[in-house]
């Protein structure tokens, strides 16, 4: 049979003084309380804390109102020995109505033993290091040496620290409360909620824009006042636009510039003669009635006029 190695004696080892020693238990605890007053109810539970040999870790302590409702509950952390853990927990059962109570206890004795045992062999090799730094000659001995002692030293100092938080978890037990009051604010309604959010943005957005308009009346008066003489000058006095000098004509300085590469303008075409329109066709007159002579006066009657019908006799 193979003899064992330093790493199973090792565990072996950590095993034994596991079973042997005293169970490390780290607790905790939460409890729910209702009261009318939260900063005075934190300065109960501040009171026991210190007669039991704790203290306050932390605080959030709301007094803010909304409509006479606190906008959210308060939290007190204690921080008191483990074994008068209960005794804390009574002492907060007195500043109100207990709603909940929940306790944790979690068995880290292993974590302890193997701390304990890791720092006892670090030790030792630290101790193992030292001496051979006394025996070391040459410089580069001495050297590689340090660098190893010196990163096992931190290693130790990690390990330290690991053993002191470990302690303190077991020794010292937190108890969180929360304090919610009898007149708390009701969850609120989502759809009211988003109406009075966009009535506040409404009022917000005309409250700018009225803004913006105090500040533009009067610049727009003093624009008004410069530019609008201006314009009533400029329509009664219009600019003659230049004409391009005809030929033959001196050049003046409101004409413009002759363009060398403009051809003269020639004479001007003659309109076309207009076009000659035929007489119109004259129509022959009427022809006359014929004309009776007039008869002389006579006493007979006139005759009546024939029946184109009947046939004379």
């Amino acid at each position: 049979m193979s003899a064992p190695s330093a790493a199973s004696t090792k565990d072996a080892a950590a095993t034994g003084e596991a079973g042997s020693a005293a169970r490390q238990v780290a607790r905790t605890a939460r409890m729910g309380i209702t009261v009318n007053d939260p900063a005075a109810a934190a300065t109960d539970l501040q009171a026991a804390a210190t007669l039991l040999g704790g203290y306050v870790s932390s605080a959030t302590i709301i007094t803010e109102k909304v409509d006479g409702y606190y906008t959210q509950p308060s939290t007190v952390t204690l921080s008191v020995p483990a074994a008068k853990l209960d005794a804390a927990m009574e002492a907060a059962e007195k500043v109100g109505d207990v709603t909940s109570r929940v306790v944790n206890a979690e068995d880290v004795t292993g974590a302890v033993v193997d701390l304990d045992a890791r720092i006892k062999v670090l030790r030792e090799s630290i101790a193992r290091i030292q001496d051979l730094m006394g025996k070391a000659g040459s410089i580069t001995d001495i050297a590689s040496i340090e660098r190893e002692l010196t990163t096992r030293q931190s290693t130790l100092e990690t390990l330290l620290g690991q053993q002191k938080a470990m302690a303190d978890r077991v020794a010292m037990a937190p108890l969180t409360v929360t304090l919610k009051t009898k007149l708390t604010k009701p969850d609120s309604n989502p759809f009211l909620d988003g109406l009075a959010a966009g009535w506040q943005a409404l009022g917000a957005m005309t409250k700018a824009l009225l803004t913006v308009i105090g500040a533009v009346i009067p610049l727009a008066v003093v624009a008004a006042v410069i530019v609008i003489p201006i314009v009533l000058w400029r329509r009664k006095h219009p600019r003659p636009k230049p004409q391009p000098p005809q030929p033959g004509q001196p050049w003046s300085p409101n004409m413009p510039p002759p363009n060398p590469n403009q051809q003269r303008p020639g004479p001007a075409p003659q309109p076309p003669p207009p076009a000659q329109t035929p007489p119109p066709a004259q129509t022959p007159p009427p022809p006359k009635p014929p004309t009776t002579p007039p008869q002389p006066p006579s006493d007979q009657p006139p005759a009546k006029p024939q029946d184109p019908e009947k046939p004379t006799s």
